[in-house]
C-alpha cells in the first residue's frame, strides 16, 4: 500500500510546468515515440509540453489517455489510471488464448498492470 502524500506546496510548484485549467491533467501515451522523442535529455520535455487538461474522464480529448492527475483538490492530488481495452488488440490475440487454453485445460491467466516508478 502507499500512504497519501502531501504534494500541496510541491503542486504550486509544478502549476508553473504543467496545464492546471481542469479536473483532470491528462499525461500522454508514448509508447509509440519515436527514439529521439525518448532520449532522456528530452523526455521530460515532451511529456509537460504534451500534457493537457480535461474536466472528465468521458471527455474526447482524454481517448488516446491512460494516466491522469486528479488536481481537484491541491491538497489532496491523485494519480488515475484509466486503462482502455483494445477491442483491436483483444481480435489479434483471441486465437493465441484459445491455443494457449486447449494445452493448458482450459486456463488462461488473468492480465496484471505492474507499475514500478523510479523518482
Amino acid at each position: 500500500t502507499c500512504d497519501k502524500q502531501d504534494f500541496g506546496s510541491d503542486f504550486q510548484e509544478t502549476k508553473k510546468y504543467l496545464p492546471v485549467d481542469g479536473r483532470y491533467i491528462a499525461f500522454p501515451r508514448t509508447e509509440h515515440w519515436s527514439k529521439k522523442w525518448r532520449d532522456n535529455d528530452r523526455y521530460s520535455k515532451h511529456i509537460l509540453k504534451k500534457s493537457f487538461n480535461v474536466d472528465s474522464l468521458d471527455d474526447p480529448k482524454a481517448k488516446d489517455s491512460e494516466i491522469f492527475l486528479d488536481i481537484q483538490d491541491p491538497d489532496n492530488i491523485e494519480v488515475v489510471i484509466d486503462v482502455k481495452r483494445n477491442e483491436t488488440l483483444v481480435e489479434k490475440r483471441k486465437p493465441k488464448a484459445e491455443e494457449y487454453k486447449a494445452r493448458n485445460k482450459g486456463y488462461l491467466p488473468n492480465n496484471y498492470l505492474v507499475i514500478y516508478i523510479d523518482a
